[in-house]
């Protein structure tokens, strides 16, 4: 399967790739950018791994924090097996 893209803002490309519950254990979104690349949790925003610049990483949070349905509805639709639970 493909990797979900949620939303381009600007060169920012977030994402939820489908089974994806190996490394960092709990629900997730990716941040391509051509700057880098970061992992956040839905939970709490948390940065899991990765780094953004500044202006990105604010960007990406604002957008996180509107869109959090979003983030879980993709994450449950992608990871069926490991649902987003609070």
């Amino acid at each position: 399967m493909g990797v979900p893209e949620i939303e381009r803002i600007g060169s920012l490309i977030i994402m939820i790739y489908f089974n994806d519950f190996g490394p960092h254990r709990l629900p997730h979104f990716h941040v391509d950018s051509p700057d880098g690349r970061a992992v956040y949790a839905i939970t709490d925003l948390a940065r899991l791994a990765g780094s953004l610049k500044g202006r990105d990483e604010s960007v990406v949070q604002d957008w996180a924090v509107s869109n959090r349905k979003r983030l879980v509805d993709a994450w449950n639709r992608c990871n069926p097996d490991h649902p987003f639970e609070e």
